[in-house]
């Protein structure tokens, strides 16, 4: 299979996949034995009689020889297992990634598949001397740079970067920053960089007193143009690339808006369009119950994923600060959503999570101020970017981990998403007072 390598820094900061979903391989190989039917010949002579029971003896006592067989799991260093694995060296970020071969010397391979001979056949085993053959993943690397584009190395093998199955491992490297983007700016802050369907563009929001989202084809290339309506407010974009139920079925993008006149105490609702290739916007609606309430002053920062949705809601325009989930396609009112911090420090409260759901929708980002061990808000009262594994019921499992490593530790960071293809995590971070876009690469 021919391999591309896997780059910090990719045009567009996105690549399109195929279908959304973690990609599979076969990490079993298996060899198969046929069994050997040995049929008597009529008897000539006594002699030649005796000459083929000492054949067959002789034989029999040859294929019996050798290391014994078992059904077992193959441990590294033993016929059927790969060589131990070696720990991967900590990156340039500070986060050290997991041994880049097969995890404690385990070979995933090295697990027989039904031993046992039926009618004189052998069933399918994995094993052997071959190193080809057993203790080494199909797909077996020892870096990223061995894995297909939108993949990254994990334990000595190729996996999609859409793949949340070990939160735990999730780490990025190093942040760099989108100078295109970042270069044109005057007083604004820029957010919400987010990667949009047609996987090389992005959307992200100037914001001064009020958002405008903005639309470029390539963020390499050029800043683009704004989207947003000259007499609105309108915050918080979200390009979704895969399909959606009722009654999101009909859109692929997901805004906030409000009036840029009226008053404190204008409603903030979440509005649904088209984005089209050239990144004009068509078929914008607001968005039915239980998205928006008349009930609800503003809801915002929405997150999807194909079966969960997350968002913000302002219920009184003061401290009524909700963040709701509720499963797609609606049933009712949204359940609350409370996010525990480490070191058993309760749970985070913030204006704006600015939430991002994975595709799967088992991982969610968010941006909370830290706290330190004994659960008082650090000195310097910043956001930190955490992520947070869900269930099937949108509701948390274990606590949130922090993502370390991407700028400096006093550094405030908000907004983060990942890249279509997940390979990228992308966010806002603080230089000189206000709000630039980054992005880092995954590396486990």
């Amino acid at each position: 299979m021919a391999r591309r390598k896997l780059r910090a820094h990719r045009s567009g900061g996105a690549y399109a996949h195929a279908d959304g979903g973690t990609l599979g391989w076969d990490h079993h190989r298996h060899a198969e034995f046929a069994g050997l039917r040995l049929r008597s010949a009529p008897m000539v002579r006594s002699g030649t009689f005796v000459v083929c029971l000492l054949t067959a003896a002789l034989l029999l006592a040859v294929s019996c020889s050798g290391d014994e067989f078992t059904s077992g799991p193959a441990l590294g260093g033993e016929p059927g297992g790969g060589a131990p694995g070696e720990a991967g060296a900590p990156s340039a970020g500070g986060i050290a990634p997991q041994g880049g071969a097969a995890d404690g010397g385990t070979a995933d391979g090295g697990t027989a598949d039904g031993g046992t001979a039926d009618g004189g056949t052998a069933g399918q085993v994995a094993g052997g001397a071959d190193s080809n053959v057993a203790g080494a993943p199909a797909d077996s690397c020892e870096t990223s740079s061995a894995c297909d584009t939108g993949e990254l190395c994990r334990k000595g093998a190729c996996v999609s970067c859409l793949d949340m199955s070990e939160l735990d491992l999730l780490a990025f490297g190093p942040a760099e920053p989108l100078e295109q983007i970042n270069d044109s700016m005057h007083e604004e802050s820029l957010r919400f960089a987010r990667s949009t369907h047609q996987g090389t563009g992005l959307t992200y929001v100037r914001d001064f007193f009020g958002g405008s989202i903005w639309f470029t084809s390539n963020p390499d290339d050029s800043v683009g143009r704004a989207l947003s309506n000259a007499d609105m407010l309108e915050n918080g974009a979200l390009s979704v690339s895969h399909e959606l139920p009722a009654p999101l079925a009909d859109y692929d993008f997901f805004f906030s808006r409000r009036p840029r006149a009226g008053g404190d105490l204008v409603a903030t609702r979440l509005i649904g369009a088209v984005l089209g290739d050239d990144g004009t916007l068509s078929q914008e609606q607001e968005l039915p119950a239980p998205f928006n309430s008349q009930e609800v002053l503003a809801s915002y920062g929405l997150a999807l994923s194909p079966k969960r949705a997350v968002w913000m809601r302002n219920v009184d325009g003061a401290l009524g600060l909700q963040l709701v989930t509720s499963a797609l396609p609606p049933n009712g009112e949204p359940s609350d959503l409370r996010l525990p911090l480490p070191n058993d420090c309760g749970s985070a409260w913030e204006f704006d999570f600015a939430p991002w759901l994975s595709v799967d929708g088992r991982a969610l980002f968010f941006a909370a101020r830290r706290v330190d061990e004994g659960c008082e808000p650090a000195d310097d009262a910043i956001t930190h970017l955490y992520v947070l594994e869900l269930s099937s019921a949108g509701q948390p499992v274990g606590v949130a981990r922090a993502l370390t490593g991407l700028v400096a530790p006093h550094v405030r960071q908000s907004d983060p998403s990942l890249s279509t293809d997940g390979c990228e995590l992308l966010f806002s971070a603080e230089d000189s007072g206000t709000l630039h876009l980054y992005r880092a690469p995954r590396i486990q």
